[in-house]
């Protein structure tokens, strides 16, 4: 059976400064916060490309 998603909430939060209880972030915090939002930005115009196909 397909399941069909009508809406797709996505919700992040970005802060600036690395903070060194944040868990695992190996330092990388600049480039990782912007590998995280470009990866968000692809999946928001993904669905909405698969949006406008409908």
């Amino acid at each position: 059976m397909a399941v069909e998603i009508y809406q797709l909430n996505i919700n992040i939060n970005v802060q600036d400064g690395e903070k060194k209880d944040a868990g695992g972030g190996g330092g990388k915090g600049a480039a990782n916060q912007k590998e995280i939002v470009e990866t968000c930005v692809d999946a928001v115009l993904e669905i909405i490309k698969q949006k406008e196909m409908r």
